[in-house]
């Protein structure tokens, strides 16, 4: 059974950014965090937890105070080998009773769009909200992941003392392909089509009026008009 527990010391902070190059499989964390950073935002009484199986760490989680009641969690990542067993979703519930420990009522985060299994975390089992679509946020990564595409992001808030979310229902969907990563490495023109056509999807409906209400098993978002009262 997975365990997740708050990190403190250099050699934890050290595993902590060996995991998460091998999460975004790349060989130097520059684009990343470094285990100084990591200290620091530690010694500051901000957030950096692992999760571990079998005594070893598979995942680690990063966040910190971002004014008010606000908590802003920058990375999480699982080790390939861990991925898909619910590990990461585990990590942000650790962070929510960590955030209400502390009187914080807000997280908030980046995702990209386009990586289903991110956006069916996020919406679909936490009840995270929309707040906008960032166009090539953190400009050009070469972090494994990122490598060769722009960067665009979802910034989602989560209110951690909202009941979880009921089944997704809306009036427009907004379709994302099935396995981004593999269509960066096989097929990088269609891959950057998906990101064309996803960007203009979500783009253009919440200039419109639409709200981001949750994301089906089949990979759609699901958005509905906001109407006013």
């Amino acid at each position: 059974m997975a365990e997740v527990r708050m990190l403190h010391t250099v050699p934890e902070f050290e595993d902590a950014v060996r995991v998460l190059c091998a999460a975004w499989t790349v060989d130097t964390p520059l684009d990343l965090i470094n285990s100084s950073v990591l200290v620091a935002l530690d010694m500051s009484g901000n957030y950096v937890a692992g999760i571990f199986v079998g005594g070893e760490m598979a995942g680690v989680s990063v966040g910190w105070r971002a004014g008010g009641d606000r908590l802003y969690s920058h990375l999480v990542g699982v080790r390939p080998e861990h991925q898909g067993r619910g590990l990461g979703q585990q990590l942000k519930m650790h962070e929510r009773e960590w955030a209400l420990e502390r009187g914080l009522r807000t997280l908030q985060w980046t995702f990209d769009p386009l990586v289903r299994r991110n956006a069916h975390v996020n919406l679909g089992k936490l009840g995270a909200r929309v707040v906008r679509y960032l166009e090539n946020h953190y400009g050009s990564l070469q972090d494994g992941l990122n490598d060769g595409d722009v960067t665009d992001r979802l910034l989602v808030e989560w209110d951690v003392t909202a009941p979880p979310p009921g089944k997704p229902a809306g009036t427009l969907f907004v379709p994302t392909p099935e396995d981004i990563e593999r269509l960066r490495v096989e097929q990088p023109e269609r891959a950057a089509q998906w990101r064309r056509e996803v960007r203009r999807g979500l783009v253009s409906a919440l200039d419109d009026g639409f709200e981001v209400t949750g994301f089906t098993d089949d990979g759609c978002y699901v958005l509905r008009r906001i109407v006013a009262a």
